[in-house]
């Protein structure tokens, strides 16, 4: 194993931001760079984060626009959405640390780390705080102090509730107003958008509902809390015919959950985008592994359309089956779709069935 303190010593932070988050803005005394965060809408003249040392001498960094941060380990697990067994390794190898053995003990291969981000525990994971605050703030969305959360999401966005109540979806008032673990940023009212796996609250992102307009809308739990699963699935409340309908982001897989579709969302566009190497194999990875016939249907801008084929070539070398959906040009993404629809269970259904026949599928195996 490897001596965590002897690298995080090692390893010269600022020359690493600058490594993985390009070069710095600012003197030495001030210097700045991007959030890592996929999430994070880079706004604004002056990047958002900038590095400090604990009370305890290390090296530490934050993003003060929505709140991530951590060690050496944690920027590399962020910016290369890695697991903390494979960020150590890396750092390990820059730092010319080898693994520690102890000669007292026979030798052990060592074990491979994890290729599945869900099976690594984040440095400092408070997995029961997560679910305290996902299942508290899922209580509050049916409340009186949930209310102006639980309009934007029905009335702005056109969601069913019954949707929001089968997915867990919540509402945060904000950090005065609501208990939340390390690492669970706040951004004043808020939709709480976690993912949920075999019951439970695995990770967690945050919908400012009026956000400011140099802030981020989207805000994810911080990598020392949970490690981004990269993917979450979210169910309808009766699921019509076979297949997964892939979007970019949590409220359009909402929307297609409000026609019946299974969904799955990519936590962050960017992993599939072009470029993004090993983390739009990871996503692929997780997609693939439904075992579903998967229809990707991201934003119709060319940002979108590109995540969108890159997403679908790394699916086809995993012999997953997939589609494309095609947005209309005038509707951006599936929610702008829905809110325009008169009938959007029987819109989304169509459109479905003309991506099945595109692929030469067989359109009974994805909609009824």
């Amino acid at each position: 194993m490897y001596d965590r303190d002897r690298i995080v010593e090692t390893i010269d932070l600022a020359s690493l931001a600058d490594e993985v988050l390009g070069p710095r803005r600012g003197t030495s005394r001030s210097a700045s760079w991007p959030c890592p965060s996929p999430q994070h809408a880079q706004t604004g003249k002056t990047p958002p984060v900038s590095l400090y040392r604990s009370r305890a001498g290390e090296e530490r960094w934050h993003c003060h626009g929505c709140g991530i941060g951590g060690s050496a380990i944690d920027l590399v697990m962020a910016a290369h959405r890695l697991t903390v067994a494979e960020a150590i390794e890396e750092l390990a190898g820059r730092a010319g640390v080898r693994e520690s053995t102890n000669d007292r003990q026979p030798h052990r291969a060592a074990a491979r780390p994890a290729k599945d981000p869900c099976a690594a525990r984040a440095p400092g994971a408070d997995p029961a705080g997560l679910a305290a605050f996902v299942d508290q703030c899922a209580e509050r969305l049916w409340k009186p102090q949930g209310q102006s959360v639980l309009r934007w999401l029905t009335e702005v966005r056109g969601l069913p509730e019954a949707v929001l109540e089968r997915n867990r979806i919540g509402a945060d008032p904000g950090r005065q107003a609501q208990a939340r673990p390390d690492g669970m940023p706040s951004c004043g009212r808020a939709a709480v958008l976690p993912v949920i796996e075999a019951g439970r609250s695995v990770f967690a992102q945050l919908r400012a509902i009026s956000p400011r307009p140099d802030g981020a809308r989207y805000l994810n739990a911080a990598s020392r809390l949970a490690v981004n699963p990269r993917v979450g699935v979210y169910q309808p409340c009766e699921a019509v015919g076979r297949c997964v309908i892939v979007t970019e982001g949590v409220i359009d897989a909402l929307s297609a959950n409000a026609a019946g579709f299974c969904s799955a969302a990519v936590l962050g566009a960017a992993l599939a985008r072009r470029g993004a190497g090993d983390r739009t194999g990871l996503v692929a990875d997780r997609l693939a592994g439904l075992g579903a016939p998967l229809i990707v249907a991201f934003d119709a801008d060319q940002p979108g359309q590109e995540a969108a084929r890159a997403l679908r070539e790394s699916l086809r070398a995993r012999s997953a089956r997939s589609t494309h959906l095609h947005l209309p040009s005038e509707r951006n993404d599936l929610n702008a779709w829905m809110l325009t629809s008169p009938d959007w269970d029987r819109t989304l259904k169509l459109a479905v069935r003309t991506a099945a026949m595109a692929a030469e599928q067989p359109s009974s195996t994805l909609a009824r």
